[in-house]
């Protein structure tokens, strides 16, 4: 069952944060419900997720595990506004099991975004304003800017606010790594390279609410690698001197972007070449 426990989990955290502590009884139940929709098809107990024709998925909403659920979600407390909020944990857990078993990994193309450009920051003073409060140490008007321009669409801003919410440092807001989660995955999501790097390294890590995948960690550390960012180049280095996270071991791309990464300023990856052709000439 452990499946079961761990979508279960997902989706009522999920629930909670969308929707607040009260509804948390009926996100629980629409979270069992998805849940047993992802155990039953890991499982083979039930048809699996296919879509009936080349053009056509089947609709999540419609299956039947999702309509059983239904009536219990109603039953919570709020009425039938209450149906809803369980619907949507269901679903959220159930796209889970669609994602794995009905279409393959449905994974996001990180490689298939744009890149952004400095530029695309002029339409957001919010933005401007709150560099210039940064580079005077006033993080909180920085913070709050930033979070202004996010809102609004600024990429590079999505990112900024990711990495304040990173920080155990700062006294005005609490760390928070699921927000953290949310502006790194938005921005990635738009070809943000730092980005991706800082959501690679929550995946490495497992920080929650990232579960570990180095292999998730490794595809985000290459787009951004050849994209020149010189962080992602020293993370997925090692990735190649080890043979991990879905990479075949080869010391010589590793050290290709060590080099890389040297190049472009990384005083890490200039320390682990040293100390690499030291160990070598011993």
């Amino acid at each position: 069952f452990s499946y079961f426990y761990t979508i279960h989990r997902q989706a009522r955290t999920t629930a909670k944060r969308m929707f607040g502590a009260r509804i948390l009884r009926a996100g629980m139940v629409g979270a069992t419900g998805g849940a047993a929709l992802y155990y039953s098809v890991a499982t083979r107990r039930s048809a699996p997720l296919q879509p009936q024709a080349p053009s056509e998925k089947p609709t999540l909403l419609d299956l039947p595990i999702v309509r059983l659920i239904a009536p219990r979600a109603a039953q919570c407390e709020g009425g039938d506004n209450t149906l809803l909020y369980g619907l949507a944990a269901a679903v959220a857990a159930g796209g889970l099991a669609y994602v794995k078993f009905g279409q393959g990994s449905g994974e996001f193309d990180y490689a298939s975004t744009p890149m952004v450009e400095p530029s695309s920051v002029e339409n957001f003073p919010d933005f401007n304003i709150a560099q210039k409060a940064q580079a005077q140490g006033d993080l909180r008007t920085a913070f709050d800017h930033y979070k202004k321009a996010a809102e609004a669409g600024c990429v590079l801003a999505m990112t900024a606010v990711g990495a304040f919410y990173e920080d155990e440092n700062l006294t005005f807001i609490q760390k928070d790594t699921e927000q953290a989660f949310k502006w790194f995955t938005k921005a990635a999501k738009h070809g943000e390279v730092d980005a991706m790097v800082r959501l690679g390294m929550m995946h490495d890590m497992g920080v929650p609410p990232a579960e570990i995948d180095a292999v998730k960690a490794n595809k985000l550390f290459a787009v951004a690698a050849d994209r020149g960012d010189p962080d992602a180049m020293f993370y997925l280095a090692w990735g190649y001197y080890k043979g991990e996270g879905g990479l075949e071991k080869d010391p010589a791309k590793g050290r290709e972007l060590l080099l890389a990464a040297q190049a472009r300023g990384h005083q890490r990856a200039q320390a682990v070449l040293q100390d690499l052709d030291a160990t070598a000439a011993q």
